[in-house]
């Protein structure tokens, strides 16, 4: 093992490359929730600007008619952005976004989704070699499912079902969009949407399958990836596109106060300048001067530094 350690940082990586991020559904409460441990985090880590400004990414969602949502730390007050302006509103129902911002639910209580397992390989709703063409449907949708309900984030339930992919007996490849539940048939460049299901003997095994059904689905296969086509005719979730601007109103999310004596930056739980160990809200006392020579005299000073004057 290399003694460099490295890390990554994924906020970064995820602005660049914004359609890469695994996006989780989120209910209000929920997306709330993580707007208040993201305010708890501010408080207690003081990150710099940089990393503020790009975690705090996290916390924009987006409504199931494709509006983009903002909430501000502390979840109170919400945005939206409509005809490219942030307007301030309320959402409603479920929203979508990144699964990220879940790192901020750190008060202890559970998540809304159920967490259950997707259903194993074996079972009877397993691979499509296992399974009537009902079941292969229901599969799927299952896991599509689990995506809307909380229980997967989109890279998870993609991952899950781009394990599947069906060949008929003319070894020819169909797949289900897991959004809809309808059949695509490959036409050797992409997928096509089908009114007809795939012709399948569903009660054939892979031992019973002849030589010549077997090479003929390897070159299908073999042409399917070389066309470079997705194996999933439909996406588990729209590519996520976010607006690059915040709201005004997020351009200084760190509660910051100055220090009336000496301008010093001081953060909320300070309660005396760390540079000149006023107290917070005080302000300086006025400057005193020699009324002879005006000399500027510190406090307890009984005669002038400069021209000796009696100080009264």
């Amino acid at each position: 093992m290399s003694d460099v350690e490295t890390s990554i940082d994924l906020d970064a990586l995820l602005e660049k490359f914004p359609w890469e991020t695994p996006l989780h559904i989120f209910r209000i409460e929920e997306a709330k929730r993580c707007a208040e441990g993201f305010g708890k985090w501010l408080k207690s880590q003081r990150p710099e600007p940089e990393v503020v400004a790009r975690r705090q990414r996290r916390l924009l969602f987006r409504d199931m008619g494709g509006h983009y949502w903002a909430v501000a730390p502390g979840g109170d007050d919400w945005f939206v952005q409509r005809n490219g302006k942030w307007q301030v509103d309320r959402p409603h129902g479920m929203l979508e976004g990144p699964d990220m911002a879940r790192d901020f639910l750190d008060d202890g209580r559970p998540p809304f989704s159920a967490g259950r397992e997707p259903p194993a390989a074996t079972d009877e709703s397993g691979p499509p070699k296992d399974v009537t063409l009902s079941g292969y449907v229901n599969r799927m949708r299952w896991i599509y499912n689990d995506y809307v309900g909380g229980t997967l984030n989109s890279t998870d339930a993609r991952l899950l079902l781009r394990q599947h992919i069906i060949a008929d007996v003319n070894a020819v490849l169909w797949n289900v969009g897991c959004r809809s539940g309808k059949w695509y048939r490959f036409d050797g460049e992409n997928w096509q949407p089908s009114d007809m299901a795939p012709e399948v003997d569903e009660t054939a095994s892979p031992a019973s399958i002849d030589e010549k059904t077997r090479v003929a689905r390897q070159a299908a296969t073999l042409l399917f990836f070389a066309s470079g086509a997705d194996i999933l005719p439909e996406e588990v979730a729209e590519p996520w596109a976010p607006p690059e601007d915040l709201p005004e109103a997020f351009a200084s999310p760190i509660e910051t106060d100055t220090c009336l004596n000496c301008g010093a930056s001081l953060t909320p739980e300070q309660r005396f300048c760390p540079q000149c160990g006023t107290k917070r809200g005080t302000s300086p006392e006025p400057a005193l001067t020699c009324v002879t020579c005006g000399a500027l005299l510190k406090p307890g000073n009984r005669f002038c530094t400069n021209c000796g004057a009696a100080v009264s």
